[in-house]
């Protein structure tokens, strides 16, 4: 084997040596990008004081997030009639275990998140997301006219992604 090949060999191994991820563990695989719709599939509901247990997330409501490469909006409708129950969105950041959501609007507007920053710690499994964190609980106060945050509600909730079908709606294309 001459210098050359050698020096190959010891560049590739020393290459493959350093590199610090983990390719035979599926658990801490990120994807590059979130870009892409999003449905709910299962959540702790935050509002539960005892049973603190992950539940399917209800047929009779929609909840998705809809993602491109700078912005997520997020939704939740009733599916029976079409009724508008939540909505937000901004910008957000991703990098691996971190997604942060700049909630720059939000209905009903008298939530107070407007201007909220929330942290999730994110990880992926069997092709889920699995994000945790908190979103702050404000309310305004019309004596000072200022919002105050007053708590925090814990967010777990897992998210699945939507498959592309390749077939446009009908009714979505403008004739």
């Amino acid at each position: 084997m001459n210098r050359c090949n050698l020096f190959y060999l010891l560049f590739i191994t020393l290459l493959v040596g350093c590199n610090t991820t983990n390719t035979s563990d599926s658990d801490s695989k990120y994807p590059k990008s979130l870009t892409g719709s999003w449905e709910i599939e299962s959540f702790i509901d935050p509002s539960a004081d005892s049973v603190r247990e992950m539940q399917t997330y209800s047929s009779d409501d929609v909840k998705q997030k809809h993602i491109n490469a700078t912005h997520v909006i997020w939704l939740r409708y009733e599916r029976e009639n079409g009724q508008l129950l939540e909505m937000g969105g901004g910008t957000y950041e991703y990098q691996g275990s971190t997604y942060v959501e700049n909630i720059e609007f939000f209905y009903p507007p008298s939530s107070g998140s407007v201007g909220q920053k929330n942290l999730f710690q994110a990880s992926f499994k069997d092709g889920k997301w699995y994000h945790n964190g908190y979103a702050k609980i404000s309310e305004f106060d019309p004596e000072t006219a200022e919002t105050a945050v007053t708590d925090s509600l814990r967010i777990e909730e897992i998210w699945k992604l939507i498959p592309l079908t390749g077939k446009a709606d009908p009714e979505m294309i403008a004739t």
